[in-house]
């Protein structure tokens, strides 16, 4: 099983929406098969950024395989 958790999502400065701040940070827990491979303690993201990439690299996979199933 796969457990992907945003922890603490904040903007930058914690106090509010800064109109120059474009990405939403946090803290982020990832787990797959109760093995642990990002917790809290590994500081915060830039997650809006790193959910983009995420999806990206999910659509290259599953494109990659239903092009290679043929």
């Amino acid at each position: 099983m796969i457990s992907l958790q945003l922890l603490h999502p904040h903007w930058i400065k914690n106090n509010g929406d800064d109109p120059s701040d474009h990405c939403a940070h946090g803290s982020i827990e990832l787990v797959i098969d109760e093995t642990q491979f990002i917790s809290e303690s590994d500081g915060e993201w830039t997650v809006s950024a790193a959910a983009l990439f995420l999806r990206k690299t999910v659509l290259q996979l599953i494109y990659t395989q239903r092009y290679f199933r043929r």
